[in-house]
């Protein structure tokens, strides 16, 4: 390794590889099931990186992103739109980041408050 030289990982291509993730452009929440996750090596997915460095905030925005996930859902159904229908409709660029190679839009829908919802 030279002197000065920057080494990015692609972490997208290691999660999009069919070595690591079965069929991994199929929709499958299983796939991060414990017993699952454990069969894997430990290093194919790194969304904060590892090692001493990696991010320091990392199981705080898991927790933000998780209580804002269940937030939404509470509250709302998200139904598909016309451009939109099915999962299988979603393309992703792979890049540095990930984006939608088009608009995916949604419609979000007031969930009918019963007793369990409390605000």
């Amino acid at each position: 390794m030279l002197t000065g030289v920057n080494v990015l990982i692609a972490t997208g291509f290691m999660q999009n590889n069919p070595e690591y993730y079965e069929n991994p452009q199929v929709f499958d929440p299983d796939r991060w099931l414990p017993e699952n996750v454990s069969k894997r090596h430990p290093f194919c997915y790194l969304p904060f990186s590892s090692g001493p460095r990696n991010c320091i905030g990392s199981r705080y925005a898991m927790f933000q992103l998780k209580t804002m996930a269940v937030s939404i859902l509470r509250a709302f159904e998200i139904m598909p739109t016309k451009n939109c229908k099915k999962f299988e409709d979603i393309n992703v660029i792979m890049s540095f980041t990930i984006k939608l190679s088009k608009t995916c839009e949604v419609t979000f829908r007031e969930r009918e408050k019963t007793l369990c919802h409390h605000q």
